[in-house]
């Protein structure tokens, strides 16, 4: 009678031991089958006019959702984890937010957003709300031409300086000393000779060559004239020396 008592209860306990397991195994599955997040916000344009369908992605294309008619996306059961979510918008810009989905339910979703890159980060609410700052520009704008085109151009600026100088001039040369102007003649009439320009910057003049010619010629004048009657009297040895032996 003992032994069949203590086989019940051992049957009785494992029966409840299988119910508790069981129990258990499913609230541990619909804890895990209950983690998953919608992802849920909205894109704007600043001048709120309606917004063409735009595709957004998280990590890449790990997930990814169009937009509907009024902006508005959602991404349907994400794991917890850490995402980048970005727009993928031909003409307009969109910051990229990074999204920290927590493990436990309880504890709120963090989003921190990017507006451009290298930009400083800044904490955003959930849902989301991207306003789009500006357009995308691919081209530049011809520029319009006028007179600041005009002015820009070297070869219009030299030709008008050198307007001004052929007016300007003669006016400041009437109210000059004419002692300068003659100065400035000559200096002018040097720089149109190479030379001339050149021994003017080394502080040469045509004095100084003048005396230089003339020490030369003097110098020449000075040479005795020995030297040459000494070289024609050897010319004569020398031929005479030649003609003595035909003579023995």
């Amino acid at each position: 009678v003992i032994s069949i008592q203590h086989r019940r209860w051992f049957s009785m306990v494992c029966r409840f031991c299988q119910v508790v397991l069981l129990l258990a195994a499913g609230v541990a599955r619909a804890t895990t089958e209950t983690l998953y997040y919608p992802v849920e916000g909205t894109l704007l344009l600043r001048d709120r006019s309606p917004l063409e369908t735009t595709e957004v992605i998280l990590n890449g294309g790990e997930y990814r959702t169009f937009t509907k008619v009024d902006g508005s996306f959602i991404f349907h059961a994400v794991k917890p984890g850490v995402y980048l979510l970005d727009v993928l918008s031909v003409e307009h810009f969109f910051s990229q937010v990074k999204l920290n989905l927590p493990k436990t339910p309880s504890s709120p979703i963090q989003c921190l957003e990017y507006r451009y890159p290298g930009d400083a980060k800044r904490t955003a609410d959930y849902p989301l709300r991207l306003v789009s700052p500006s357009k995308k520009q691919y081209f530049d704008q011809r520029e319009s031409v006028g007179l600041h085109t005009l002015f820009r151009n070297p070869m219009l600026l030299m030709v008008g300086a050198t307007g001004l100088l052929v007016f300007v001039l003669p006016k400041l040369m009437e109210n000059m000393d004419p002692d300068e102007v003659k100065k400035m003649q000559e200096q002018m009439g040097a720089a149109q000779d190479p030379a001339s320009f050149m021994k003017h910057i080394f502080g040469m003049n045509d004095d100084d060559d003048e005396d230089d010619s003339a020490k030369t010629t003097t110098t020449q004048k000075n040479l005795p004239a020995s030297s040459s009657s000494d070289r024609l009297q050897q010319q004569q040895q020398q031929s005479r020396g030649g003609q003595h032996p035909k003579q023995r």
